[in-house]
């Protein structure tokens, strides 16, 4: 399996959590790729990706805030290879990006 649904992936991200907080475990930082899961899940912790403002929530452990980034290197990455495929890229407009 290559995929995972995003609701699978919050529990498992929530799950995780509890258990490093249970052996003492400070997670300060989740960091995702922009697969259209990642982004779903970090919405279902209640984090916008598309925002500056709130990029971070609630730990399992009372006080504590965990942010959350994507990853600008792969992302970089991704653009580069579509750019290589697509030759050109354009807006909704369908005008071409210059």
């Amino acid at each position: 399996m290559d995929k995972i649904a995003s609701g699978v992936q919050t529990q498992l991200v929530r799950t995780a959590l509890h258990l490093t907080a249970d052996c003492g475990l400070r997670v300060r930082n989740i960091t995702f790729d922009g697969a259209a899961a990642n982004v779903a899940t970090a919405k279902q912790l209640v984090v916008d990706l598309c925002s500056m403002r709130e990029n971070s929530f609630d730990h399992p452990t009372p006080g504590v805030k965990i942010s959350v980034s994507i990853d600008a290197c792969h992302m970089l990455k991704l653009f580069r290879n579509a750019l290589a495929e697509i030759k050109v890229l354009t807006n909704s407009r369908e005008e071409r990006i210059r």
